[in-house]
């Protein structure tokens, strides 16, 4: 019977000669990811051999070495890449987000004034119509009850708006919402640990037999 070989993390990997050259899910990683950005990610770690890996990918000794040999070289599973890589996609992305947090409070903080808006009872007017004719012509008006003839009423700012601006300066706690889907990640983890449950789910469901 053919040995089922695994990686640290109990993934299958190819059994044919014990090559890891022969990795299909690593391989596809390699061609996904782009190169020098996963370089980045590789300088930015502190672990030896992330360090390692990288100085590999640089050496002109291994420009015919796969990803994949060089990863087991180092002792780095087809997970601890995707970690890194997601690690690092995340933080760039927040980073790259809050680079427009200024702008966005700004404008939800504007969207949250309450404003003077047309009256929604007399469209404007001032006046709204008390009786009409069968071809629905008006036949008499008076001062509009909402409005008081002014044609314009305060509008209150959208309340989600109002929420999020709260919630960002700290005046109000964060609201859960009352339909929110119960998972079972545990009440410990955060965004970050959330995310890399669901990739792993993802990836696990992916992997070859």
């Amino acid at each position: 019977m053919r040995l089922i070989k695994r990686d640290k993390h109990g993934r299958r990997i190819p059994a044919d000669d014990g090559s890891a050259s022969k990795d299909a899910a690593m391989r596809r990683f390699a061609q996904t990811v782009p190169g020098s950005e996963f370089n980045e990610a590789l300088l930015a770690s502190t672990e030896q051999r992330y360090q390692d890996l990288l100085r590999a990918r640089l050496d002109p000794q291994y420009k015919d070495v796969s990803f994949a040999v060089l990863c087991k070289k180092f002792s780095i599973s087809l997970q601890d890449a995707d970690d890194l890589w997601r690690s690092h996609q995340l933080h760039t992305g927040m980073m790259e987000a809050m680079n427009h947090y200024p702008r966005i409070i700004k404008d939800i903080a504007e969207d949250s004034y309450t404003r003077m808006a047309a009256c929604s009872r007399c469209d404007g007017e001032g006046m709204v119509s008390v009786g009409t004719t069968e071809d629905g012509v008006a036949t008499k008006k008076k001062i509009c009850p909402v409005c008081e003839g002014e044609g314009k009423m305060r509008a209150v700012g959208d309340k989600a708006s109002r929420d999020h601006y709260l919630e960002s300066v700290g005046v109000i706690g964060k609201k859960v919402p009352s339909n929110a889907i119960q998972m079972n990640f545990g009440l410990d983890m955060d965004l970050s640990d959330v995310l890399m449950m669901s990739q792993k789910v993802i990836r696990e469901g992916k992997d070859e037999p």
